[in-house]
């Protein structure tokens, strides 16, 4: 009777263990995917970004004194892609005005742009957040 007792705690133990390494070995793959995702997007989006400032892809009247920025790169698992918030400030002597375009950094569709201007940039970080949590 002990003896049965001990095997069986034994078969707990074993399942307990392998229950927790089957819990953190599912986790880490899926990590480990997206940090490596997240690191190939951020050459998608600086090959992208010099791209747009020699062309100017989507505002071809856009003044070369322009300054073209990445704001944010990441992995989209909802579109499995890597998407890139691309922004283009331009100075003026009245305020600035900021365009931001979120795209598709490798088939380069736009998917949401928005222009703002003057005290309108107070809200482009919470518009921009919004936008990319729409795509996590």
């Amino acid at each position: 009777m002990i003896e049965d007792l001990g095997f069986i705690m034994k078969g707990i133990l074993l399942v307990a263990a392998w229950v927790e390494l089957v819990g953190c070995t599912s986790y880490q793959p899926d990590h480990a995917r997206l940090f490596q995702k997240s690191a190939e997007c951020e050459k998608y989006a600086n090959a992208m970004l010099t791209e747009y400032r020699e062309t100017a892809r989507f505002m071809p009247t856009f003044p070369e004194r322009g300054d073209w920025y990445v704001e944010r790169v990441f992995y989209s698992p909802k579109r499995d892609s890597c998407l890139c918030v691309l922004g283009a400030s331009l100075p003026s002597k009245d305020e600035t005005t900021y365009d931001i375009f979120l795209i598709d950094s490798l088939t380069r569709k736009l998917l949401w742009s928005r222009g703002f201007k003057g005290n309108q940039a107070t809200t482009m970080a919470d518009d921009i957040e919004a936008v990319v949590k729409s795509y996590e």
